[in-house]
């Protein structure tokens, strides 16, 4: 697998994991936080938002610098 192939997939991966992340934050928010299950939501969209973040970093990270 190539390396450009390797970016694109931590890109997409990062960004799938930040919307899911964000669905997590605005589903608490319309439940209201009070129901049982409302902590692992919040939980699954910190670490979601968490992964998707260091994902979108590594990609940047990782992304060959053009030369002058």
């Amino acid at each position: 697998m190539s390396s450009s192939a390797v970016l694109s997939g931590l890109f997409v991966a990062g960004l799938i994991l930040l919307a899911i992340g964000l669905e997590r934050f605005v589903n608490v928010y319309l439940i209201g936080g009070q129901t049982a299950d409302a902590f692992t939501r919040l939980l699954i969209g910190v670490v979601c938002l968490a992964a998707g973040g260091v994902l979108l970093v590594l990609s940047a990270y990782l992304r060959p610098r053009a030369r002058r």
